[in-house]
């Protein structure tokens, strides 16, 4: 009797997996034809158009974040040219150059570049453009933002779009040094 107890388990299990999936499926057909109000523009939708328990429709929840984030774009540009705005702007600003002398360990020279640049073979590391007829950056592998150093180990040049499109992510498969 023993052998076919697991065999009634597994049956037990399989009717309770069919009669969840039954009711799954019911609980479907059931939202598919109920309709609700949305709570913003007042139209009667079906109950599928809305995210779980809101009361807000799906195309309301993207309006009410594209005008948040319209809305706070304002409040930034107006707190940015602010007199208090300008003085966090030029603080941020000290903070970031004190911290690149701060870390500097004086041993990036003329010399140490131009042999990284030869290292370098005088190409972009992301995009291999020669550097030596356009604008190059000297780019942080681990961004300074993210709290690193000023060090040789962390430079390396890019071009100035695959610097700015690099922004302070740390780039971790292109490291030369």
């Amino acid at each position: 009797m023993a052998k076919f107890d697991w065999i009634k388990h597994l049956l037990i299990e399989w009717k309770l997996l069919e009669y969840f999936l039954a009711k799954q499926e019911i609980m479907q057909l059931e939202k598919d034809n109920k309709v609700r109000e949305c709570f913003k523009c007042k139209k009667d939708k079906q109950l599928k158009e809305f995210k779980w328990e809101s009361k807000y429709c799906n195309e309301c929840i993207i309006l009410k974040k594209e005008e948040s984030i319209i809305k706070n774009k304002q409040k930034n540009k107006k707190y940015l040219n602010s007199n208090k705005g300008k003085l966090y702007k030029k603080n941020k600003n000290q903070r970031y150059r004190s911290r690149k002398l701060w870390t500097d360990d004086w041993s990036i020279t003329t010399k140490y570049i131009n042999e990284l640049f030869a290292k370098q073979k005088w190409l972009c590391i992301i995009c291999n453009i020669e550097l030596i007829n356009i604008e190059y950056h000297l780019d942080h592998i681990y961004p300074l933002s993210k709290w690193w150093e000023h060090t040789k180990n962390n430079i390396q040049f890019l071009c100035r779009k695959c610097n700015i499109l690099k922004s302070n992510k740390v780039d971790y498969g292109l490291k030369t040094t």
